[in-house]
């Protein structure tokens, strides 16, 4: 088991790939350094890596390797991460990469995701408020469903996105939206304007 930065920085520089890195530069990721992993081998690599939230910290702390930031979410244990630290990392996010990898591994599987994700879309900063749809998305394919107030939160805060907002935004929350139609028949006729709203954009 690799139990260090160190040791993990030996197990990513075996996966370098300069053209991917290269790419990844191109599209604007100011890393000082990246090894140019796919996410399939950071999952991989993460099953070497005995969770942690000590060495999990020490990966996100390491804001200039990008592997380290993506592995970050991969080793830190959901029930370790709590909504005020969930605040601090979200508030650290620079690209939008992160923002998508850090739900998946870690934020969509936190016990206070709802509440977090309905703080954070009606928010005003961009990275919260992507992470906010990103873990809406995450939970309405699970299949979870909406008390009456929350969901009137929801297609409030969907029908104002998808009206005035373009961007990683605008197509997580699509993504959320469309996720909830697919829980059920009452779900679906529910958001059926803002479904007309994703069809004539």
């Amino acid at each position: 088991m690799l139990q260090s930065i160190g040791e993990i920085k030996t197990a990513l520089r075996s996966l370098m790939n300069g053209e991917l890195a290269a790419i990844l530069r191109k599209r604007g990721l100011g890393y000082r350094l990246i090894f140019g992993a796919t996410w399939p081998q950071l999952l991989e690599l993460s099953h070497e890596i005995e969770p942690s939230a000590g060495l999990a910290r020490q990966l996100w702390a390491d804001r200039e390797v990008r592997e380290c930031r993506l592995l970050a979410g991969l080793v830190m244990p959901p029930d370790e991460f709590s909504e005020q630290e969930s605040e601090v990392w979200v508030g650290d996010i620079r690209f939008y990469e992160e923002a998508f990898y850090l739900t998946a591994s870690l934020l969509g599987k936190m016990k206070q995701r709802s509440t977090i994700a309905f703080k954070w879309i009606a928010g005003s900063r961009e990275m919260r408020r992507l992470c906010g749809w990103l873990i809406l998305a995450r939970i309405f394919g699970d299949g979870m469903q909406l008390q009456e107030r929350s969901e009137n939160e929801f297609i409030d805060q969907a029908d104002a996105v998808l009206r005035s907002e373009g961007g990683e935004i605008n197509k997580a929350c699509r993504n959320a939206v469309l996720k909830y139609a697919l829980i059920g028949e009452r779900e679906q006729l529910r958001v059926g304007k803002l479904l007309e709203l994703i069809g004539n954009c």
